[in-house]
């Protein structure tokens, strides 16, 4: 996990919340919201839509966020991923700027570290309880907040 200078990316200066946000940062980004340790959000949008839906819990929330930056294997990959890539990093970075803005306690995650379980719609219901629709991008978000689940 990445730790930044400034005390609200610093991972050992972390206050515990009851709210923890998911961000898988991308053209359609997922975002799932942990609050009192019971999905209430697991949602794919644009990330304008997705800022609108962290906004009314800044102050009380961590968010838990996909780093491309850490991911350290690409593998035997054409032009077209590695732009992909470039693209997701771009994004990463203009959420580091909603972040710095805000002063949101971030932790940042490598992708490897994410895993797919979740991959399986069907697995991922069964072991959230979350039914309603969901992408790729959500729920990888919601992985990065299972942690926080009762």
């Amino acid at each position: 996990m990445g730790i930044h200078k400034k005390d609200h990316r610093d991972n050992s200066t972390l206050v515990p919340t009851s709210t923890y946000i998911g961000i898988d940062p991308g053209t359609r980004t997922g975002m799932a919201i942990v609050k009192d340790g019971i999905y209430i959000a697991v949602h794919t949008g644009d990330i304008l839509d997705i800022f609108d839906k962290v906004m009314p819990y800044i102050g009380s929330c961590t968010i838990l966020i996909e780093n491309p930056n850490l991911r350290n294997y690409f593998g035997n990959t054409g032009r077209e991923v590695l732009q992909g890539a470039g693209s997701i990093k771009r994004d990463f970075a203009i959420w580091e700027t909603f972040i710095d803005r805000y002063c949101i306690p971030t932790i940042e995650v490598a992708p490897a570290s994410i895993g797919r379980s979740f991959d399986n719609e069907v697995f991922f219901k069964k072991v959230t309880g979350w039914q309603g629709r969901t992408s790729k991008h959500a729920r990888d978000a919601a992985k990065l907040v299972y942690r926080y689940t009762q």
